[in-house]
């Protein structure tokens, strides 16, 4: 700014939004001596907000993103002396805080959706974020020195690096003849779906056989190979004459690491003509135990009434199978009988009134 003096005086005011030291150089028109430049310290005001500086960016399952966030006073100016205010990092759904960066946590971090409160060092907090479920998070941020907070961060999670082949099985079970849908779907290593046109090899155990698929392939044989859709999906359907329980596998067309992939079992009945899912509640399961404890081989009474696809008049008013059974419960999950196969559970007929069902 040049200023025409008045009286032999000028003046100037100076304001600054940072905090630092600048220099105001002084000359003159008319051939005079000049001052040295003059220093004016500009000092920051008190810490007013707290503000995300680095975003987390979207990430994979497989990967992290880092937050961070400064304490900062009038005009975003970084508090740097600041090494007391506390922030909380507060991930919902299944955002995992795995470390701190800059500052000092309480070492509460690593627990899915658990918050992580920081103590800033030079004003700056960071933490490494995790995620892995596919879905979009949020990290809500606060403080304990009153400060202003962010708005939550937004954090989208998209599936990782295809791993394996999952197949699923409609209902787990079928009568002899009839058939048993299976779907497949390609995922990451924890299980969310990855979009890949992949191609892909399904087999079946025992004498069961694919009568069809909409990956391509064969019918009527026990490994076809077909190529899933863009989204990583695909189905087959497959159908026994035997009573016996089988297995079906999906695997990546000519890979050899298939320790991953996770099969399914279908179990074909023989001579049922009817079969009725029935599920337990485990909210209904109450356990007097303090602190409750899991509970298992307990038993459980099933009440029926009026299921007209229970009456019979034939074999003497019995429903038997070829081990001379009524009625038979089994588990649809493999795993609740410890194994690869569905298992019949122990029971006991109390009373079976063939004429009403």
């Amino acid at each position: 700014e040049t200023v025409t003096v008045a009286g032999g005086i000028a003046t100037v005011t100076l304001t600054d939004t940072v905090a630092e030291t600048f220099a105001v150089a002084i000359t003159n028109g008319a051939g005079l001596t000049n001052p040295s430049s003059d220093s004016i310290i500009v000092s920051l005001g008190p810490a007013t907000q707290v503000v995300i500086t680095g975003p987390g960016a979207d990430f994979a399952t497989d990967g992290s993103t880092t937050l961070t966030v400064q304490v900062q006073a009038a005009n975003s100016n970084l508090v740097t002396t600041d090494s007391t205010t506390t922030i909380t990092f507060d991930p919902t759904l299944s955002g995992t805080i795995s470390a701190v960066g800059t500052g000092t946590g309480d070492l509460s971090y690593g627990v899915v959706g658990g918050a992580e409160t920081v103590t800033v060092a030079g004003g700056i907090a960071t933490v490494t974020l995790t995620d892995t479920v596919v879905e979009t998070f949020q990290v809500a941020i606060t403080n304990g020195a009153g400060l202003s907070n962010p708005s939550s961060d937004s954090i989208t999670v998209s599936a990782g690096a295809a791993d394996h082949m999952v197949v699923t099985a409609t209902d787990g079970s079928a009568n002899t003849g009839d058939s048993e849908v299976l779907s497949v779907q390609l995922v990451d290593q924890y299980g969310n779906a990855v979009s890949s046109a992949s191609a892909v090899t399904v087999t079946v155990t025992g004498s069961a056989t694919f009568s069809a698929t909409d990956m391509g392939g064969c019918t009527g044989c026990q490994s076809t190979s077909g190529t899933l859709s863009a989204s990583g999906a695909g189905s087959v359907t497959i159908t026994d004459t035997v009573g016996e329980t089988v297995t079906v596998s999906a695997n990546a067309t000519g890979d050899a690491e298939v320790v991953a992939n996770v099969a399914a079992s279908v179990d074909f009945l023989a001579k049922f003509g009817y079969r009725k899912s029935l599920t337990i509640d485990r909210t209904k399961v109450a356990c007097a135990a303090s602190p409750p404890t899991t509970l298992s081989n307990f038993p459980v009474l099933i009440n029926i009434t009026g299921d007209l696809d229970l009456r019979t008049t034939t074999d003497g008013g019995d429903v038997t199978d070829a081990q001379g059974d009524d009625i038979i419960f089994r588990a649809l999950n493999p795993t609740t009988c410890g194994g690869p196969s569905v298992c019949t559970l122990d029971h006991e007929i109390e009373q079976y009134t063939s004429a009403a069902g």
